[in-house]
């Protein structure tokens, strides 16, 4: 009986043992939890703080408190970058080109960092070094997609202001019109298919008139060896209008035939020696707006009256 007593008593001792130690490591667990849980909120603190600092344009006071984050050991590294990320900005904000490189080449170099931060402090270090250069912050071709190369055309046809379509579209005698080149280029295709290198329509410098819409279909493709281009000459700069031309510029010796002029009004009567030299006869302007055109259907109810007044019913 003394024995199993005394195996009972150091049983229990033994127990209450192990459930101080745990204790003493829970507590102590929940000690540096609370700490470490202490320290990252004065590291929150302070980047809100700085934060506030920046978006009021305190560059200044947002760089004291940025500071103290980096100055901080327990800051973690995404902390960390945020802060020198910010601190850069504040200088670049104040156009301090040379301080915020400096500073923005540190957050490229901080381990631990997450990569668009690093991503960023790179980007920000290409700007700045462009407009210490005195180009454009952004490179305008950096996000164009280059064309491709387009090999050397196994067959050429020409158009010119000054060709005709009954050419046979050489450079020197040319077609006139893009859908003669167009259907040019389909006669080769349906007789021997396209040459290695396709097939290049080179379009002069000048001034083409269209009355129509220049359409393409399925056919007019080429292929990624054998492409059908349409391009403008080396150096040149076609333009295709689909306005017309009324008449030219004009000198006349005698006196234009102007009516008012003495008053300012500059009036043209249909008799005066500037109409005779363009065909062009001008409405009355008591009948301004008494005409049907592509535009006016219908008549307003005060023209019809006019015309009938004057003896020409609509």
């Amino acid at each position: 009986m003394e024995v199993a007593s005394s195996r009972e008593r150091f049983r229990r001792w033994a127990a209450s043992r192990v459930r101080f130690s745990w204790l003493v490591v829970a507590t102590g667990g929940l000690l540096c939890h609370l700490a470490t849980g202490a320290e990252a909120q004065s590291v929150q603190s302070l980047l809100a703080s700085g934060h506030a600092q920046f978006a009021a344009k305190n560059y200044r006071a947002g760089r004291a408190e940025y500071t103290k984050i980096l100055q901080q050991t327990n800051a973690l590294p995404f902390q960390r970058s945020v802060a020198q990320l910010r601190l850069a900005e504040t200088w670049l904000r104040e156009a301090h080109l040379s301080a915020a490189k400096a500073e923005f080449a540190k957050a490229a170099a901080m381990r631990g960092a997450p990569a668009h931060h690093l991503w960023e402090a790179e980007q920000q270090i290409q700007q700045i070094s462009r407009r210490q250069k005195g180009l454009p912050q952004r490179d305008p071709t950096a996000t164009r997609m280059p064309p491709p190369r387009l090999p050397a055309p196994g067959a050429t046809f020409h158009v010119a202001p000054n060709g005709a379509d009954a050419n046979p579209g050489t450079k020197a005698r040319s077609f006139a019109t893009l859908e003669r080149a167009r259907d040019a280029v389909r006669a080769l295709k349906d007789k021997s298919g396209l040459p290695p290198g396709g097939v290049a329509v080179v379009i002069h410098g000048g001034r083409y008139h269209v009355a129509d819409t220049f359409r393409l279909r399925a056919e007019d493709s080429g292929t990624e060896t054998a492409p059908i281009v349409y391009r403008a000459a080396p150096g040149k700069a076609p333009v295709f209008t689909g306005g017309a031309r009324l008449f030219d510029n004009f000198v006349i010796d005698a006196d234009p035939g102007f009516r008012g002029a003495a008053r300012g009004l500059f009036q043209l009567p249909a008799t005066a020696p500037a109409l005779a030299q363009t065909s062009f006869q001008p409405i009355p302007f008591a009948e301004i707006g008494l005409y049907r055109d592509a535009f006016r259907k219908q008549l307003p109810a005060e023209a019809i009256a006019v015309l009938r007044s004057t003896g020409n019913p609509p």
